[in-house]
């Protein structure tokens, strides 16, 4: 149902009004559906803003610089630009929500390695102080991949 199918109830069963109820950050929204005669109330409260904690984690891009490598961007819980929820319904269904987030990073480069060359790692480090680190010049990524 589309949330601006919604309406204040009087009380379990009577409509305050046909118009669309006017949700506000702190308020609270109860659905209630009755399955297989068992029922189901899931209260939500309606923020602002989306709530999320930002991953524990730090995030750096390493850069080749000839023989060297360099950290050209990091970042310690970066707020994710992009959301996605691949199944909310089904993880609903099931209980547990899983979702996906995706980083967006402005990076200009000066002068960018020939196409296909091995140039920048994703490093990440966790709080629990394990990480992904590149153990080879293999595992670069070149530009345009």
């Amino acid at each position: 149902m589309p949330i601006r199918n919604l309406r204040e109830l009087r009380d379990q069963s009577t409509a305050i009004s046909d118009t669309p109820a006017r949700l506000s950050p702190g308020d609270r929204l109860q659905i209630s559906v009755e399955i297989g005669g068992t029922m189901l109330d899931l209260n939500v409260g309606i923020v602002g803003r989306p709530v999320l904690a930002p991953p524990a984690a730090s995030y750096g891009l390493a850069t080749c610089q000839g023989a060297a490598v360099s950290s050209a961007l990091f970042a310690t819980a970066p707020p994710p630009q992009v959301i996605d929820f691949p199944d909310l319904a089904g993880d609903l269904k099931a209980g547990h929500v899983r979702r996906r987030a995706l980083f967006l990073w402005r990076f200009v480069y000066l002068s960018p390695p020939a196409k296909g060359n091995p140039f920048a790692f994703l490093v990440k480090l966790d709080r629990a102080g394990g990480g992904q680190l590149p153990e080879s010049r293999a595992d670069f990524e070149g530009y345009g991949d």
